[in-house]
């Protein structure tokens, strides 16, 4: 997300007593103070005031792309025939630097509404939002690595709408001048994703050495590797129970009138043969388990637990039903599965 306060704003104001007149801006006058309002009037004349605000954006690239945009405004006050269905739009502005008289028409065309937001929304002492539309985006774009220039006005003036007698219809915002009320303008601040960004695994390789384990997960021309914390193939070995197997039952025997034989002298057991580090046995055979086992419980007393598998896995988005992070679990849970086998 990126956030600019505005480097200069000013107000053209303008009144004259034919309404088309006073909308073409004759003599109009420049107000740089505290405030910018926006509206319309009518008393004794015709009043239309029309803000103008440039953002310094010469910090970002050319090709900068902008996904959504709002301006932030500091409410100061609102007329009072200022009714609930008045609307503050953003148009472009073309004002020179600093803004001039004549700068009163600078502004693109009057049907051209680039963020627009009833005055039910601006509450004295709060701050409001317009938020741009996909064409305001666009100039934003096309401003990046110079000055965007915006101009405020009220929806009866671009639309010609003139207001009835004796009625003021503005809307006061806090201008640059007040420190930490200024009209700031804000880039980014989320980023939407299309519909059909769902991306699939096209696969899975597991990488497996003692105390260490990684899971490698292909998504089309993307990869990520999921690290399986050591401490956790360390627990799995300090915990691990010794597993014989049982000895095979006897076949049953029919009964029989003659006498029991004897039964035959076992032949002596062969000596065992050492296992071999993957082959088969207890644990407890492992050369140099107990050694190891000893010196993990040392190391345990001494230092805090390792974060668990769960919190070192990144979560991930599931999306239209999609369940990838089901998959990646299944496939965890029976390497697990799997290293422990290797030591019954």
């Amino acid at each position: 997300m990126s956030s600019y306060v505005v480097t200069e704003d000013a107000v053209c104001a303008d009144s004259h007593g034919d309404w088309a007149t006073c909308r073409a801006g004759p003599s109009p006058n420049v107000v740089d103070g505290d405030k910018i309002n926006p509206g319309a009037a009518l008393t004794a004349t015709y009043q239309i005031n029309r803000g103008f605000l440039l953002f310094d954006l010469s910090g970002l690239p050319s090709n900068y792309v902008v996904n959504n945009a709002r301006l932030s405004l500091s409410v100061r006050a609102k007329g009072s025939a200022f009714d609930a269905a008045e609307a503050v739009c953003i148009t472009e502005g073309s004002q020179g630097i600093p803004l001039v008289a004549s700068d009163s028409q600078s502004h693109a065309s009057s049907a051209t509404k680039h963020g627009t937001t009833t005055s039910d929304t601006f509450v004295a002492g709060t701050r409001a939002d317009i938020t741009f539309t996909t064409a305001g985006l666009a100039i934003i774009e096309a401003a990046c690595g110079g000055n965007l220039k915006l101009c405020l006005r009220i929806e009866r003036d671009i639309d010609s709408v003139p207001p009835i007698y004796s009625t003021v219809r503005y809307i006061w915002f806090h201008s640059n001048e007040i420190s930490g009320e200024e009209p700031t303008l804000y880039l980014n601040e989320w980023w939407d994703y299309p519909n059909d960004s769902l991306a699939r695994v096209s696969s899975i390789r597991h990488i497996c050495h003692p105390g260490f384990y990684r899971m490698q997960v292909g998504l089309g021309d993307l990869g990520f590797d999921i690290d399986v914390a050591e401490a956790t193939v360390r627990k799995a070995l300090d915990t691990a129970k010794e597993t014989e197997e049982a000895p095979p039952e006897p076949p049953p025997t029919k009964p029989s009138a003659k006498p029991p034989e004897a039964a035959p002298t076992p032949p002596a057991p062969e000596p065992p043969t050492p296992p071999s580090y993957w082959g088969a046995g207890p644990v407890s055979q492992i050369p140099g388990i107990e050694e190891y086992r000893e010196r993990r419980r040392r190391e345990e007393a001494a230092a805090p637990e390792q974060p668990s598998l769960w919190s070192r896995i990144t979560p991930w988005k599931e999306e239209a039903g999609e369940t990838f992070g089901g998959e990646v679990m299944e496939r965890i849970e029976s390497m697990r599965k799997w290293i422990g086998g290797l030591f019954k």
